[in-house]
């Protein structure tokens, strides 16, 4: 997933079943244990940014950095 296109996500809104998160937000939070805190690490090697889950590490979301010119 590209920056580009988690912040067209957070303009679409949510649109699971009975969620009320609104246009213009984006939750990220790991499924495997929605209570859970979560981290962070840039791969600057890859250019990625990597969100996980705090508990079993599993990635909530990879944000790849694409150049623009």
């Amino acid at each position: 997933m590209t920056l580009d296109e988690l912040f067209r996500d957070a303009a679409d809104g949510c649109d699971a079943e009975g969620c009320t998160h609104k246009h213009g937000e984006l939750v990220l939070h790991a499924a495997c244990h929605p209570d859970a805190s979560s981290w962070a690490k840039v791969d600057v090697d890859k250019g990625t940014l990597q969100i996980a889950c705090a508990i079993c590490d599993k990635p909530i979301v990879t944000i790849k950095h694409v150049m623009s010119n």
